[in-house]
């Protein structure tokens, strides 16, 4: 089961790489499987379709061809102006800014959509996929050269409480509303953090990352072999 799980990266912007356009559909239409049910849940049923593409990074895990999880990522400079006016810290820039400036933190990696597969639940298959798309958000918080990362919350939802508190994030002071429904922020520096999960989660963490299809990576190098070919 572990071994055919593979982990990607891409950018959320594809126009340059239009070879990529089936992934990102199926991460689209899994995102909407997880998350239209869920806001209505919630009793908020406005789902922004904005929310892919307006992120920087989306990372997915798929086994078989088949997307099982899926997290998004944003990196923000908390000395840039607009940073405070965004919709995603427009409620709690205060806090987190006199969070960041006691530590001395200039950047933020933002982890929105946390998603797993309802048949890749931990009760199923024994680990937390989970806690292993949190392990991956702690290696691309270094892969972003985040000097933290940061996500909500839901009141109600212990689980995703427990795995933040796993990684030794901070819970800020502050109550921000998402999706119609109070959250409470996270936080955790470069500097604090810790690899969550067990023995069987960390290697499966490890494996992913090591074996990852990096498609902004490859992006890049072919843009530089054309920029010295010319």
């Amino acid at each position: 089961m572990v071994q055919d799980l593979k982990y990607y990266i891409m950018k959320a912007d594809i126009s340059n790489q239009p070879e990529l356009i089936k992934h990102h559909n199926d991460v689209f239409r899994f995102w909407l499987s997880v998350w239209k049910p869920t806001m209505k849940s919630m009793g908020d049923k406005a789902l922004d379709f904005d929310q892919i593409l307006k992120q920087n990074y989306i990372c997915f895990i798929k086994s078989n061809g088949t997307v099982i999880a899926s997290h998004f990522y944003s990196k923000y400079d908390i000395r840039a102006i607009s940073t405070k006016h965004t919709s995603y810290f427009k409620d709690s820039f205060e806090t987190l800014s006199s969070y960041c400036n006691e530590l001395n933190l200039k950047t933020v990696m933002t982890q929105e959509y946390l998603s797993v597969h309802p048949e890749w639940r931990k009760h199923q298959i024994g680990f937390s996929i989970a806690e292993v798309v949190i392990g991956l958000a702690i290696k691309m918080m270094n892969y972003t050269s985040s000097d933290s990362t940061a996500g909500t919350i839901r009141a109600g939802a212990p689980s995703v409480e427990v795995i933040s508190k796993s990684i030794n994030a901070d819970l800020l002071p502050v109550t921000v509303k998402r999706y119609g429904n109070p959250h409470k922020l996270f936080i955790v520096s470069q500097e604090n953090v810790i690899q969550p999960g067990n023995k069987i989660t960390n290697k499966v963490i490890e494996q992913l990352w090591n074996k990852k299809t990096d498609f902004i990576k490859k992006s890049n190098s072919n843009y530089n072999q054309i920029k010295i070919a010319a």
